[in-house]
């Protein structure tokens, strides 16, 4: 994905950040976090509940706080992480 030429959408984004935080791949995390920012995606729920999904398992949560309160909605989803 970051190597492509294709944007990313609000589904792509928590796919990739879930695979990113289940393979323990916080290095990957990051720059996918970079690139929803770029393209506009950070503020759509499912893509910042996946944000503080992958900064929760390597426990960034300085990280994690910003991005919560950096969320202009929170969902039920949001609330149960």
């Amino acid at each position: 994905m970051l190597g492509s030429v294709e944007v990313g959408d609000s589904f792509t984004y928590p796919f990739v950040l879930k695979a990113c935080g289940k393979s323990w791949l916080l290095n990957m995390g990051r720059p996918v976090h970079c690139q929803a920012v770029v393209n506009g995606w950070q503020g759509s729920p499912p893509v910042a509940n996946s944000l503080l999904g992958v900064y929760g398992c390597f426990g960034h949560m300085e990280t994690m706080t910003r991005v919560f309160h950096g969320m202009a909605e929170r969902d039920l989803m949001t609330l149960a992480l």
